[in-house]
Formats: C-alpha cells, structure tokens, sequence
C-alpha cells in the first residue's frame, strides 16, 4: 500500500468516529415483503435482526451497518442473486432489474468490509489496536 492510501484511511478513521448519526431503521409497511426483499428507489433490502424484527437497510447508509449485520445480509442475498444469475437467460424485465440491484447492494457491502479490514490491518501494523 502507498503512503497516500493509507493516510486517506487513517483520515477516514478518524471522520468515521465522529459521525454520530444513526441509520433508519424502522420503516411502517415492511409486513407484507419478505425478508431480504430488495427494493429500488432507494436501494435498499428488508433483513432481520436478531429478535427476528424487519428493518431496512438503505445501501448509502451501509458504512453505519456493524461487520456482523452485513455479513449476515450479504449471506442471505447470495443464494438469491445465484438463483436469479441461473434463470438470468429467460428472466423478464422486473427479474433482471431485481438480479442488479442484488448484486449492487452485494457489491456495496464487499466494498465496506474490505475497507474495514484493510483499516484494522492499518491500525495494527502501526500498533495502535490489538489484532483478533
């Protein structure tokens, strides 16, 4: 890695700890959709938390998401998305808009846990967290 990325890391960091905001999770109307529905405008996807509630999560919002909630979405969506890339061939319109933003919601999340752990490798070259 080069200087710069990892100092634009290190600044990221640093801004992420001071963002206090939450993310939305609570939407009325999720009860009809089932779990791990993707949705459009915006991009988004119903998961279930631990206590078996529905929430959205909006793919801009994925960086306020903790490791283990991402992992347990983006595990949900892939046997989804295989399913959907398996009948892409004779798939409608609505089908192959669906398999897209499954895989731009997968994308998303790949990209923010591999920033996290690029992060962690960072920090803990430079000694400054203990490494699990």
């Amino acid at each position: 890695m080069t200087s710069d990325l990892l100092s634009s890391m290190a600044l990221e960091h640093n801004y992420s700890k001071a963002n206090l905001t939450q993310p939305d999770l609570k939407r009325l109307g999720l009860e009809p959709f089932e779990e791990y529905h993707v949705f459009d405008n915006p991009v988004s996807v119903i998961y279930l938390n631990h206590n078996d509630e529905k929430f959205l999560m909006i793919v801009d919002e994925v960086h306020k998401y903790c490791d283990g909630t991402l992992k347990i979405i983006r595990e949900q969506l892939k046997p989804k998305k295989d399913e959907l890339d398996k009948k892409s061939k004779e798939a409608s319109k609505d089908e192959l808009k669906e398999l897209q933003r499954t895989d731009n919601i997968l994308k998303a999340i790949e990209k923010q846990l591999d920033r996290r752990k690029c992060l962690r490798n960072y920090k803990h070259a430079l000694n400054l967290c203990k490494h699990y």
